[in-house]
């Protein structure tokens, strides 16, 4: 299914907030949904792809964030930055 530009975009956001595919469908409103559901679950569509951009996106600023805080001794930072690379290694393995 192709999906416009505006939809795409959506998506990215909704997957930077981490939302649902029950959320998307409801805000995004999809003429198909069955064929919106099937393009999320499908690694190689531009919904799915879109998803991911926008869950890795967040998680970047988020680790920027912590790095430039945790250059500046913070300790919290520093521990929650940690955290963070332990728990992504975790589940990319």
């Amino acid at each position: 299914m192709l999906y416009t530009e505006k939809i795409l975009e959506e998506v990215r956001a909704m997957g930077s907030l981490g939302y649902s595919l029950a959320r998307m469908i409801i805000l995004i409103e999809p003429a198909d949904h069955l064929q919106f559901m099937q393009d999320f679950n499908d690694t190689t569509s531009e919904i799915y792809i879109e998803y991911k951009k926008g869950i890795i996106s967040a998680e970047y600023e988020i680790d920027k964030k912590l790095f430039e805080n945790a250059k500046n001794g913070d300790v919290t930072a520093i521990e929650q930055l940690e955290v963070r690379r332990i728990n992504r290694n975790l589940n990319e393995s």
